[in-house]
């Protein structure tokens, strides 16, 4: 037990060696994994009927019944590919809206890109974590479970279309702002 709480200890010490990259790390995670949750509600519910396994899904008319292997099939695929790219486009947007501050308080020149990106990482999929948990905790699913659009439908989607351009213009004029001010620095 001693060697657990060493370790914690140490893990706190270093993650206070940087705080900012934490605090947006788990913030940038948290948005991460509430929209991921958010975004991967299945659409409907699957039920057994006879011995055979079918699923109901909420269509505009009621519920349309279709076959439970594609309607899970349908689901895999859509939380694969919603987990990459909502991880892509707001980890990105986080990382450069925390590099963005970091170089505005700078004295003297470019701060170094990577500085603090290990426990900006670790602190995303900790946040990530917490709010996909969080998600799954509140029952907030039901906020998504029914015929498309939900509010909450409508805030994820308009949270994935403003990210990618905000995502390209910050790291544009953080690119900018950085040739402007320091040159030749190494970006490690």
């Amino acid at each position: 037990m001693a060697s657990w709480n060493a370790g914690v200890r140490l893990l706190l010490r270093w993650w206070r060696e940087d705080t900012s990259s934490v605090v947006f790390g788990l913030g940038t995670g948290a948005v991460w994994g509430l929209a991921t949750a958010g975004s991967t509600v299945p659409r409907g519910f699957v039920v057994e009927e006879a011995g055979e396994q079918s699923a109901y899904v909420y269509a505009e008319g009621g519920l349309v019944q279709m076959p439970a292997s594609v309607f899970l099939d349908q689901h895999y695929r859509t939380v694969i590919e919603v987990l990459a790219v909502y991880f892509f486009f707001i980890v990105l947007a986080g990382w450069v809206t925390w590099q963005w501050t970091r170089q505005r308080k700078a004295r003297g020149g470019p701060v170094r890109l990577l500085r603090g990106t290990d426990r900006y990482v670790l602190g995303v999929l900790v946040g990530g974590s917490a709010g996909g948990l969080f998600f799954a905790l509140a029952r907030m699913e039901a906020l998504f479970s029914s015929v498309y659009p939900t509010f909450a439908d409508l805030v994820v989607g308009t949270l994935f279309i403003f990210l990618p351009p905000y995502a390209a213009l910050a790291l544009f004029f953080l690119w900018l702002r950085r040739k402007r001010s320091g040159g030749t620095q190494a970006a490690s």
